[in-house]
């Protein structure tokens, strides 16, 4: 260090002794180097790897790191294959290419670069930051599951071919309009997989999605979490028919843990305790049934996380008896624009 530094111009006063001090210190702290728990990668088959696990460290350095690392992993991974992805397995959402840039897609090591403006939409430029994004985690995945996701949507779109026809056929128009934008409003999936990971569910977890939609969430969920079951219970026969052509796309292995049925969600009332991890759609939570939703909510198991879509359980903000409000967030939807997720938990017993 002091040899590289004699090459250094001397300017006009004289060095200080504590110069050097100073400058040993800001080596130190630039140091790149990676410590002993960040060499060790996670399992190639590990579903996701949690925000808890990069914040151990000092922030601005492990993120540091951790960026380093992921950047070396995926410059291995592309040069020790020679397929190239093809266009088509890249989604859009809105109309615009999403930002996962990976070059290999048969690596099984490849990984989804996704950016923090696919978890959130913001107004600012890339460099920005605003109360909404700042201090936003963004997880990245193998990029196969991210490629299987959007082959069963059709690239990814909102208005793909596999899900157009179920309801443009419909001879309302304004039911057709209807159904596109609840489509429009439910989450991308580098926004799911970001609301998964702040969840940190366990491996063995179930999911329940209660207004599912075209079922976006369980089918992320099922490729996410290779061990767990998700099911959904949607009112409109022509968004559980979306639905049902989605998952019909997954392997064998995903559609034996996926459940998808057309009818009431109070109907699976009783049902509702054996999940661990429970999504509510704004659709279900009109004023007229808002209180049988926080009411049916009691028979729940505690530590069970409640997520509300759109709109929160009280609109006055509070938490349901024996619930907290752990979280309030904007995530991206598949529109233009974002929706507020609420995260509440029911209370460990006493």
């Amino acid at each position: 260090m002091r040899a590289f530094m004699d090459y250094i111009p001397t300017p006009c006063t004289a060095k200080r002794e504590v110069d050097d001090d100073y400058c040993f210190r800001l080596s130190k702290r630039l140091r790149l180097e990676a410590p002993a728990e960040f060499e060790k990668a996670p399992p190639l088959g590990h579903p996701l790897v949690l925000p808890q696990q990069v914040q151990t460290q000092s922030p601005p350095n492990s993120w540091l790191r951790q960026l380093h690392i992921e950047s070396t992993a995926r410059r291995q991974a592309a040069g020790s294959a020679a397929a190239v992805a093809t266009p088509s397995a890249v989604g859009t959402h809105g109309g615009q290419m999403l930002s996962a840039k990976c070059a290999i897609a048969t690596d099984v090591r490849a990984m989804t670069h996704f950016l923090l403006a696919d978890v959130v939409q913001c107004s600012h430029g890339p460099g920005g930051r605003c109360l909404q994004c700042s201090g936003r985690l963004v997880q990245n995945v193998p990029f196969h599951m991210y490629s299987a996701f959007s082959s069963a949507y059709g690239g990814g779109s909102s208005s793909s071919s596999s899900s157009g026809p179920s309801y443009r056929s419909s001879s309302s128009s304004s039911f057709a309009r209807s159904m596109a934008a609840t489509m429009a409003a439910e989450l991308s999936f580098p926004a799911l997989t970001a609301l998964f990971a702040c969840l940190a569910p366990g491996p063995s977890e179930r999911l329940l999605h209660l207004g599912s939609g075209s079922a976006r969430a369980v089918l992320a969920w099922s490729l996410l979490l290779p061990s767990s079951i998700a099911s959904g219970v949607e009112p409109s026969p022509e968004l559980h028919r979306i639905a049902l052509q989605a998952a019909f796309q997954l392997g064998q292995q995903e559609q034996r843990r996926v459940f998808l049925h057309n009818g009431d969600p109070f109907a699976t009332q009783s049902e509702w305790r054996h999940a661990s991890i429970i999504f509510i759609s704004g659709t279900c939570l009109e004023d007229a049934v808002r209180e049988r939703v926080a009411g049916s909510l009691g028979s729940v198991e505690p530590g069970t996380r409640v997520v509300t879509c759109s709109q929160p359980l009280f609109l006055d903000g509070r938490a349901p008896i024996g619930f907290t409000l752990e979280r309030q967030a904007a995530y991206r939807s598949i529109g233009a624009g974002n929706v507020t997720v609420y995260i509440y938990r029911r209370s460990e017993a006493t």
